[in-house]
């Protein structure tokens, strides 16, 4: 058995995305997918199917799934094991596809209760987590998934519950975070998306876990039903343009120097001062490296432009004489480090407040000259330190070219 020949125009429409632009996506070796055998993800995959087709190009399709610990009856668990094996055959037959499965199982019923949070953010967090693990493993990927406009008709309903800021109810678009994640079912409800299925002979499996009162989510879709798709497909769209106009990030991103992994911004410290807002668009840039400040003491280090909480930066940095404010997630490439295999050299950040250097005017201390200038600690790896022979605490050359400066020489006159 194989997908039928599913034409990719008539497709586009029916999933009201006829006017997108897919081109990034070909671009792209590997494909993952979050399949669990539902009509959503079904749809999802056949919908990558018939882009893969449109091009025929030679490509990877990782299928990744997270079993929830969930317990089911045995006609349950062999109808969707029934599923897997049917799109598993499916996709080894189809044409210039290598094919990888991903299949992992967490008790996250458990889990949920031991970090005291509910069951649906538990699964969400394992999942991306996860799904961030095998990315590593396959650069140049996109990630799909079968999210549709009725998930987001309920993510809204919960969170107005919880509590929550205007920002948090802007609809899923079909791409996501320049093109790392896929939502081809965006505009389209669930009960569009199981018609689709049957319009196009598409078996699917229908998790009992979605039906049953167990969680937040699976009573809100038990009480609440979307009468009006096309209503809400046009509430999607006012939400994201709003909410775009809105954005500070695309209003000074002709200021804002990222990286290619959008893992750091860069603003020059000048540009960031005339800006009235600074503290909105500081808080967005965060929100883009998925920070939301949570404690007072994120809060006060956002006021004060300086912190260092876990994973998140955010510093001056001095690079070719200009300061530039730093905000960054992890450790972002950094130009090649200057290596050397002598014995009497250091990097930057070795050095301790016994190092000086001898200048015209007198012993200078390297920790003070690292202080002067805004030389971060990062930043300290790139600097090149000799030692002198004669006194392993004297400083002979402070070498700090690699981040635009100038460099330091002892005073020998």
């Amino acid at each position: 058995m194989s997908f039928q020949d599913i034409n990719w125009d008539l497709l586009q429409n029916q999933i009201h995305q006829s006017n997108a632009d897919f081109s990034e996506i070909f671009k792209l070796p590997n494909w993952i997918i979050s399949f669990s055998g539902g009509a959503d993800s079904v749809l999802a995959l056949a919908t990558l199917i018939s882009l893969h087709r449109y091009k025929n190009i030679p490509r990877k399709i990782i299928i990744f799934y997270l079993d929830h610990g969930e317990k089911f009856s045995i006609e349950e668990q062999n109808s969707r094991n029934k599923i897997f094996d049917l799109y598993n055959s499916i996709l080894k037959n189809e044409h210039n596809i290598e094919l990888e499965i991903k299949f992992f199982k967490k008790n996250v019923h458990l889990i949920a209760r031991k970090i005291k949070t509910s069951f649906e953010y538990t699964g969400s967090q394992l999942r991306l987590r996860l799904l961030k693990n095998i990315v590593k493993n396959f650069p140049d990927s996109i990630i799909t998934t079968g999210h549709n406009l009725s998930d987001w008709y309920e993510t809204v309903i919960m969170r107005l519950n919880r509590g929550c800021s205007p920002d948090k109810l802007v609809p899923l678009e079909l791409f996501k975070n320049s093109f790392s994640k896929f939502y081809p079912l965006a505009k389209i409800t669930r009960d569009e998306v199981r018609n689709l299925c049957r319009y196009y002979h598409l078996p699917y499996w229908d998790d009992p876990g979605n039906t049953g009162n167990k969680n937040m989510r699976a009573r809100i879709r038990n009480i609440s039903e979307i009468t009006n798709p096309s209503g809400l497909r046009k509430t999607a769209e006012n939400f994201i343009i709003h909410f775009s106009q809105q954005n500070p990030i695309d209003k000074y991103k002709h200021i804002i120097i990222t990286t290619r992994e959008h893992r750091e911004y860069r603003i020059a410290l000048k540009e960031l001062q005339l800006i009235k807002n600074s503290d909105t668009l500081i808080q967005s840039i965060f929100k883009e490296l998925s920070l939301w400040p949570q404690s007072a003491s994120i809060k006060n280090g956002l006021k004060n432009k300086s912190f260092h909480f876990q994973a998140y930066h955010m510093e001056i940095e001095n690079w070719n004489g200009t300061h530039y404010m730093i905000f960054r997630r992890g450790l972002s490439r950094l130009p090649g480090l200057y290596k050397h295999c002598e014995t009497n050299i250091i990097t930057g950040d070795q050095i301790s407040k016994k190092y000086f250097i001898q200048l015209a005017y007198g012993k200078k201390i390297i920790s003070k000259i690292f202080s002067e200038n805004k030389i971060s600690k990062r930043q300290r790896k790139l600097v090149i330190c000799t030692l002198s022979e004669e006194n392993k605490n004297e400083i002979i050359k402070l070498d700090m070219r690699n981040i635009g400066l100038k460099t330091y020489s002892k005073y020998t006159g």
